[in-house]
């Protein structure tokens, strides 16, 4: 008897992979300083785009060519959760341990910071701010909840273009 195939299990193993693949790209963006590259950074949803369409891809395959909404929105959570949290722990370790990109980072800051031509009490106030969203733990977090709602968005999407209703008799 053939085991029937399930959003979960599938969802895992693209998750993994999608998961993988943003940590490399990011890695790449962190070693390269090209992190604060807008354009770049927008490419990393086409990593997420490509893990949740093979997903659907092959649980359409594997389930007699169909996949309903529902099923298709449950592939694409398991894409997300799994691969937002392996970027998530990327992230979180890479910054810890990586305290020179935290200072480029504030370099940065600092250099747009001086541009706006700030009195010293308002450059003050915003370099205690920017340490804050600067710290590996807010920077994790954001990751972690930003990639989920931008995932999810991005799963439902594709859920209902490769959606294929099983016909009835």
């Amino acid at each position: 008897m053939e085991q029937e195939i399930t959003p979960r299990q599938v969802g895992l193993k693209y998750g993994l992979i999608t998961g993988l693949g943003y940590t490399a790209y990011s890695l790449t963006l962190f070693l390269t300083h090209a992190f604060a590259n807008r354009s770049l950074g927008w490419l990393s949803y086409l990593i997420l785009i490509a893990g949740l369409v093979l997903a659907c891809r092959e649980f359409k395959a594997g389930f007699y060519n169909t996949m309903t909404f529902k099923q298709g929105t449950s592939v694409g959570f398991w894409v997300v959760l799994i691969s937002t949290l392996i970027s998530t722990i990327f992230t979180y370790i890479y910054i810890e341990f990586d305290k020179e990109l935290l200072e480029y980072m504030r370099e940065q800051a600092m250099f747009e910071l001086d541009k706006q031509h700030l009195s010293d009490e308002q450059v003050e106030q915003a370099m205690k701010m920017m340490d804050w969203f600067l710290s590996p733990e807010f920077l994790a977090g954001s990751t972690l909840i930003g990639g989920f709602i931008v995932g999810m968005i991005m799963a439902l999407i594709v859920a209902a273009i490769m959606k294929k209703e099983p016909e009835s008799f």
